[in-house]
């Protein structure tokens, strides 16, 4: 997944919605992480009801974001935009796979970047 997310991430515009043949590689990407999970033993994730259009809702809330279980919801739900921790982006191997979901980034020491997350948002 590593090496998809390298490869789309190479020239690409972060200022506007990943497109063409890039999205074919997140999608590539969302499903190796799908396959690493299911490596280490979630075979099966159970969803309750049916997931709405982004139209209608576009925002997905996960919690308690206190392990890398919320990486299973993400994947699960097809690689929707998330907001994450700016430190996360130098994860060796996952990090380039969190930049390539076009992930809004937030730092806990800057009073400003929670704003800039709601602006992107």
């Amino acid at each position: 997944a590593w090496v998809v997310a390298s490869i789309g991430l190479l020239g690409l515009d972060r200022s506007k919605p990943v497109a063409g043949w890039r999205k074919q590689l997140q999608k590539l990407v969302c499903l190796l992480g799908r396959m690493s999970m299911f490596c280490i033993g979630f075979h099966y994730v159970k969803q309750t009801g049916s997931q709405c259009s982004k139209d209608e809702a576009p925002v997905l809330v996960v919690a308690p974001h206190s392990s890398f279980f919320d990486a299973l919801a993400i994947f699960c739900t097809g690689f929707p935009y998330f907001i994450n921790r700016v430190e996360n982006k130098s994860i060796p191997l996952v990090g380039k796979c969190i930049e390539f979901n076009q992930a809004i980034f937030v730092s806990r020491e800057d009073p400003n970047s929670r704003h800039t997350a709601v602006e992107e948002i």
